[in-house]
């Protein structure tokens, strides 16, 4: 098992937080340590980086909702979200569930239609265009997801000071201990996600 060379911040209003208990660096189980804080933006960050990092959980629901009643305080989010180094939304569903929420679900309620949702989101894409919405299919996904691309931002941004060792298996090497980095991720992706380009349209990634 590798520890997370960071410590994840979640929201206090995140009601269901994710745990982060089947997330890997190099193919290893990682260990993650997280607390619970007020974050200034998003739903997830990394603790003494919470002002350059951020990530937005959506699940189906509350993507409906949050682009609806609660579409003018979303609005304000995504313009915080773009002072951001990196930012995005990570929506625990699939871009097919998300055009067609009632084939999966025949209790389904909304009054909102999936062509106004995908619409505003293309619009949003453009509009705010540091903020990427991604949709891996599941929460499961959407966890794993979060947890590479955190990742993926400390491997590119931390300071070198922040990089302490933390994987258990290095080796002492004549009472040197190297300063490799614990864990590395190449580029982020997911077999389902469908990458909105901001201009009218959206298109496959299977990476």
């Amino acid at each position: 098992m590798i520890l997370s060379p960071f410590t994840i911040a979640y929201d206090t209003r995140e009601q269901l937080p994710f745990s982060f208990a089947d997330v890997r660096i190099d193919r290893k189980k990682a260990f993650v340590m997280t607390q619970r804080r007020t974050l200034p933006t998003g739903d997830y960050s990394i603790i003494g980086y919470e002002d350059k990092v951020c990530i937005e959980r959506k699940s189906l629901a509350d993507l409906y909702q949050t682009l609806g009643k609660g579409r003018e305080r979303f609005l304000r989010e995504l313009e915080r979200m773009q002072e951001m180094d990196y930012a995005a939304v990570v929506i625990e569903a699939s871009w097919q569930q998300i055009s067609s929420p009632a084939d999966d679900d025949p209790f389904w309620h909304s009054k909102m239609h999936p062509n106004s949702i995908i619409g505003t989101i293309v619009a949003w894409s453009g509009q705010f265009s540091k903020t990427q919405w991604k949709a891996p299919g599941n929460r499961h996904n959407a966890e794993n997801l979060t947890f590479r691309l955190l990742l993926n931002y400390w491997k590119h941004n931390a300071s070198p000071l922040d990089n302490n060792d933390t994987d258990a298996s290095k080796e002492n090497n004549n009472s040197h201990v190297a300063g490799e980095q614990a864990g590395s991720l190449g580029e982020v992706g997911c077999a389902c996600e469908i990458r909105v380009d901001g201009i009218g349209h959206h298109q496959r990634q299977t990476e």
